[in-house]
C-alpha cells in the first residue's frame, strides 16, 4: 500500500486559528490525549500534537512526512497530510476538516511518520465529537479523498487548456510588456505584434490575452500542481481500495490496545461496536456490572430484580406476654413499637392450678404483611452494553 510521502515542512498555524493541545506517544502507547470538538465544526481548528518516544520528545527528521488517518463509524475515512511542523520539529499541526467532525462519538485518529517511503512510527489520540444541537442536513459524511479528486479534475482541465494553447502562452511570455499595454488600452492592438497575424496567434480576442497576462504565474505552475494533485489523489484512492474501514482499527492494532478481549463497551446508541471497531462482541442484557472480588469472581452472574423474603429473612420481633388468672382479663404482648392484645379472655385457674406453683402458658396467634416480592433495583439509566469475545 502506497502512503503519502510528501515531506512535511516547518509551518506555523494562522494566528486566528483555534488550537487544541494533544500528546501522542510513538512507542509506549500511554493513555491517549482527548480533544473535544463539536459536530460539523467548520472553523478548521488546529490540533498541536506533541510527539514523544520512550518518554522523550521526538524530533521529526528532515524529509519525513507526517500524515493523519481516521476511520469513521459509518465506514467512511479521512487520509490527509499534516498542516506543518513547529520550528523544533517536535510538534505536528493537524488541521481538523469538516469531514473529521461529521460523526459524533469517540474517534481514534492515527498519526503516522513516514521516512524513506515507509511508515516508521504511529501513535493515536482520541477525538471526542459532541453532538451539535442544530443538524446540518447539507453536510454528508464522505471519504476525504473525493475532495482531492475534484481538485485534480479541475487542475487536469486547466492543464489540457495549457497544452492546447502552448504557442499562445509562449508568445505571451515573450511579449509580456506589449500585452500589458494591450490590457491598459484595447485600442493599441498593434502594440501586441507587428501584424494582425501575431495578434491572432495570441488568442481569438483581446480579453483572452488580458486573462492570460493576469494569470501568467498560475499558468506556469499549473502543470506541476496538476501532477502533484494527481499523485495525491492516486495514493488516496489506492489507500481506499486496500483498506476496509470497518476493520481498520482492528488491522492497525488499535483495537487490541483500546479494547482487548474481555473489554466492556457501553453506549446509548444501539449500533454494535463490531460494525466500526471490528472483533466479535457479545451483547449483555438486563444486568448491572459489579467489580470482581474473591467473593464475586469475574464472569460470574447472580442477583435478582425482585425478591420475596423468607421467614428466616424477616426481622426478629421479641416481647412479653402477661395477664391475670381470672375474670375477663386480657393478655398483652409488649414490643418496642407497641403492643398486641389478645382478643379472648384468659380462663380462671382451676383449684389444682391454684395450689400449684407452676406457670400458666397462653398462646397468641397473629399475622401481618402480604408476602409479595419487593424491588431490589436502585435508580438506573439503561444503556447498550457489549463484551468483546474475540
Amino acid at each position: 500500500m502506497d502512503t503519502i510521502t510528501t515531506p512535511t515542512v516547518v509551518q506555523s498555524p494562522p494566528s486566528i486559528s483555534i488550537q487544541h493541545a494533544a500528546q501522542v506517544s510513538l512507542t509506549d502507547r500511554a493513555p491517549a490525549s482527548v480533544v473535544h470538538l463539536v459536530q460539523y465544526d467548520a472553523t478548521v481548528p488546529i490540533i498541536a500534537v506533541a510527539l514523544t518516544a520512550n518518554g522523550q520528545p521526538y524530533t521529526v527528521p528532515d524529509g519525513a512526512a507526517v500524515n493523519i488517518r481516521l476511520a469513521k463509524p459509518d465506514g467512511t475515512y479521512v487520509y490527509n497530510p499534516a498542516y506543518g511542523l513547529s520550528a523544533d520539529r517536535q510538534t505536528v499541526y493537524i488541521a481538523v476538516t469538516v469531514q473529521m467532525t461529521v460523526c459524533i462519538g469517540k474517534l481514534s485518529p492515527v498519526v503516522e511518520v513516514v521516512i524513506d517511503g515507509g511508515t516508521a512510527a504511529t501513535g493515536f489520540f482520541v477525538l471526542d465529537i459532541d453532538p451539535n444541537p442544530i443538524p446540518e442536513d447539507a453536510i454528508a459524511s464522505t471519504d476525504e479523498y473525493k475532495t482531492i479528486q475534484q481538485l485534480v479534475a479541475e487542475t487536469q482541465k486547466a492543464a489540457e487548456i495549457i497544452t492546447e494553447n502552448e504557442q499562445a502562452i509562449q508568445y505571451v511570455q515573450e511579449n509580456a510588456a506589449n500585452i500589458s499595454a494591450v490590457a491598459q488600452n484595447g485600442a493599441n492592438v498593434t502594440a501586441v505584434g507587428q501584424s494582425i497575424s501575431d495578434v491572432n496567434a495570441v488568442g481569438e480576442n483581446i480579453s483572452d490575452v488580458q486573462t492570460a497576462a493576469e494569470n501568467l504565474q498560475a499558468i506556469q505552475q499549473a502543470p506541476t500542481a496538476a501532477a502533484n494533485a494527481a499523485q495525491s489523489a492516486q495514493r488516496a484512492q489506492q489507500y481506499a481500495e486496500s483498506i476496509n474501514p470497518a476493520n481498520f482499527v482492528q488491522t492497525s492494532g488499535l483495537l487490541n490496545l483500546v479494547y482487548p478481549v474481555g473489554s466492556i463497551y457501553m453506549s446509548a446508541n444501539a449500533t454494535s461496536p463490531a460494525s466500526f471497531l471490528g472483533g466479535s462482541w457479545e451483547r449483555i442484557q438486563g444486568r448491572f456490572l459489579l467489580a470482581a472480588s474473591s467473593s464475586y469472581t469475574a464472569g460470574s452472574t447472580g442477583g435478582e430484580a425482585t425478591h420475596t423474603l423468607t421467614e428466616a429473612e424477616l426481622p426478629e420481633i421479641s416481647g412479653t406476654f402477661g395477664g391475670t388468672s381470672s375474670g375477663n382479663a386480657w393478655g398483652v404482648l409488649g414490643t418496642s413499637s407497641g403492643v398486641f392484645s389478645r382478643s379472648d379472655p384468659i380462663p380462671a385457674p382451676t383449684n389444682t392450678e391454684k395450689s400449684s406453683t407452676s406457670t400458666r402458658n397462653a398462646t397468641v396467634s397473629m399475622s401481618f404483611g402480604s408476602g409479595q416480592a419487593h424491588n431490589n433495583m436502585p435508580p438506573y439509566l439503561a444503556v447498550y452494553v457489549w463484551k468483546r469475545t474475540a
